[in-house]
């Protein structure tokens, strides 16, 4: 009986693994026709610059944001003074 059990879970774990395979196989193929955002990535050099060049500013920006804080971030205890008057009906 246990070398039955060993058979079934052997074939069991064969099945599950040719599923997994097939599945990889139909991303894999997807991918290379430049299909779905990893395949976009892949085939479109324009979109991969442009993500590097978003990537690259946002960096700039936060070491811009971490020199000098105040010029993004104004904390006030007892609030704003609104410097600009209201505008008026007529």
């Amino acid at each position: 009986m246990s070398e039955q059990l060993a058979t079934s879970d052997l074939k069991k774990t064969i099945d599950n693994l040719e599923k997994t395979s097939a599945q990889l196989n139909d991303v894999l193929a997807k991918m290379n026709k430049g299909e779905g955002s990893l395949g976009k990535l892949m085939k479109d050099e324009s979109l991969y610059n442009n993500l590097n060049a978003a990537a690259s500013d946002l960096d700039k920006l936060l070491i811009d944001l971490k020199a000098n804080p105040k010029r993004y971030v104004q904390v006030s205890v007892f609030g704003r003074k609104d410097k600009t008057p209201p505008a008026t009906v007529k």
